[in-house]
């Protein structure tokens, strides 16, 4: 089903559909067709109404693996950074998980967007296919994070980053940026192209621990699209997570 805004009148018939595919039998999910078509051109073209393909074409190469449960508000818990919780509710067009030709997308709405939270469409990259939704938000999970909340440690997000909290003092991290195996900067924007900065980051270019980053202070979101994730002054190792393409309701690269 289409989970695109629309305006009235056919958003009140968008809602009656929602309802009824929601009292029935059938499995279902809700997803923006823009996206759908962003998925089937590899981002080419972000418009259903510029779609190269038919409905009847959408029927063959896409299938429902985890249905959805409906339009609702679900609750939410977060932590902050001295471990306690905050609930809020959160609007969602029916998590669902659906197979776009050979490959499986979780859509779902990240409770870390700012009003309502912020809808995405993400390749799912882990071998095998999940059987939850729950499962499926697991699967973008590195390993990093796995083993963090396997400890019992207390892993934060923003958007698609995650923040382990770590034990490592300014001047250990200080000594290996000495050593030339790490840099320093304020203010630094994470990723390639990248869209969410925090206020300082130790960057590892060389040594045993290449490729790691560690930031605190401030995570926001360049675009203001996420809210602020207040990391205070203890050091977290930043770690993207595991998908491939993901959009936006607008079918955009999210």
């Amino acid at each position: 089903m289409n989970g695109e805004m629309f305006g009235w009148p056919t958003r009140k018939h968008q809602e009656a559909l929602l309802q009824e595919a929601g009292a029935g039998s059938e499995p279902f999910a809700v997803v923006p067709f823009d996206s759908l078509t962003a998925a089937l051109t590899d981002g080419k073209i972000d418009q259903w109404a510029r779609a190269p393909f038919s409905v009847e074409q959408l029927r063959k190469d896409v299938q429902v693996v985890v249905p959805s449960e409906g339009e609702t508000w679900r609750e939410i818990e977060t932590k902050d950074k001295h471990g306690r919780t905050e609930t809020r509710n959160v609007h969602t067009l029916g998590d669902s998980v659906v197979r776009v030709q050979q490959h499986l997308y979780l859509s779902g709405v990240d409770e870390t967007g700012r009003g309502r939270g912020t809808y995405f469409f993400a390749q799912l990259r882990r071998p095998g296919t999940p059987r939850s939704v729950a499962e499926a938000y697991d699967f973008l999970k590195p390993d990093a994070v796995r083993d963090a909340e396997a400890r019992g440690q207390t892993v934060r997000r923003q958007g698609e980053w995650f923040a382990i909290p770590t034990s490592y003092t300014t001047g250990q991290l200080q000594a290996d940026v000495a050593k030339g195996w790490a840099t320093h900067a304020t203010r630094r924007v994470l990723g390639r192209d990248g869209h969410h900065q925090v206020d300082e980051v130790i960057h590892y270019e060389r040594g045993p621990r290449r490729g790691e980053v560690y930031g605190r202070g401030v995570l926001q979101h360049t675009q203001n699209d996420h809210y602020d994730l207040d990391l205070g002054f203890r050091w977290h190792r930043l770690v993207h997570n595991v998908q491939g393409n993901s959009y936006s309701i607008q079918g955009n690269f999210d």
